[in-house]
């Protein structure tokens, strides 16, 4: 367990605050929790997630989240661009296609060469048995080496064929890991009045992260849409940062979308369609893939 983990795990534990009650509290996941008591930030879906959490969990046991940030930034993973992480997933994708088409040339190589030696091998064989049936003074008569050649490769009349101890052994190949999943995508559909209407996809929920950059904002949450489920109602300050996990469709209305900066699965909404004094509304539909 890191230093920050139990930090926060203490102050959890002396408000008398379980894990499930921290899970409905800040909207993240149990395991998520779990592995930010123990340091464990590889386990969050994504590098731009952990300081994110790691606020509101501090925010929801009372402990000052901008302190904590500041106190434990050299343990916070640094928060890494999405299209950063697009960039080493490609790299990796197509470091190991070129591996994998190296090693199934190697081994088409070495079954080519194989094929050879057997080939040579089963002429050589056919042409002592031959010598050894017919006898020398009969060597005329012999068919020439090419119709050899082809009875042993068709193994016809005199039912020689390739020794099956010196055939090539049967190959396959090592089993392919599994391709890297896609990287969540946000898509703009339409705006019907006040309500501009994205699509989510390449993602089991639909992660909301608001942060208040340049004034307070009266927010609205819910799941689903926006007759819903409430999941937050509330003015929040300038320089927070609150992220609510939805595993569904969710729905938000902002009061100052001016002065926030909102990001959907770590993608920016575009700063144009916030760019307004006046009370918006955004729903974001999770569309799952269908095998």
């Amino acid at each position: 367990m890191s230093e920050l983990g139990a930090l926060l795990k203490k102050a959890r534990i002396e408000r008398g605050i379980t894990l499930e009650q921290l899970q409905d509290i800040t909207k993240i996941r149990k395991r998520y929790l779990e592995a930010i008591e123990e340091g464990e930030f590889n386990v969050l879906p994504g590098s731009f997630y952990a300081r994110a959490f790691i606020k509101s969990y501090a925010e929801a046991v009372g402990l000052n989240p901008d302190e904590i940030v500041r106190l434990y930034r050299g343990a916070i993973p640094e928060t890494e661009p999405p299209a950063l992480q697009l960039e080493t997933v490609r790299a990796k994708s197509k470091s190991k296609a070129f591996a994998r088409t190296d090693k199934i040339a190697r081994w088409a190589a070495t079954l080519l060469v194989l094929f050879f030696f057997v080939l040579i091998a089963a002429i050589i064989y056919h042409f002592v048995l031959s010598n050894q049936d017919g006898g020398q003074n009969h060597l005329a008569d012999d068919p020439p080496l090419t119709d050899r050649t082809n009875t042993a490769d068709t193994g016809s009349e005199s039912g020689n064929t390739p020794d099956p101890d010196t055939a090539p052994p049967e190959t396959t190949p090592e089993d392919e890991e599994e391709p890297a999943p896609p990287d969540p995508e946000l898509l703009y559909v339409t705006t019907d009045g006040t309500t501009h209407i994205y699509n989510v996809t390449n993602a089991a929920s639909v992660v909301l992260e608001l942060s208040m950059t340049e004034s307070d904002c009266w927010v609205w949450v819910k799941k689903g849409g926006s007759d819903g489920e409430e999941i937050a109602q509330k003015t929040y300050r300038k320089g927070e940062t609150i992220t609510w996990e939805v595993e569904d469709s969710a729905y938000i209305r902002l009061g100052f979308p001016r002065g926030v900066t909102l990001k959907v699965n770590g993608i920016a909404v575009e700063k144009e369609r916030l760019n307004t004094e006046n009370p918006i509304n955004l729903q974001f539909n999770l569309l799952t893939q269908t095998p």
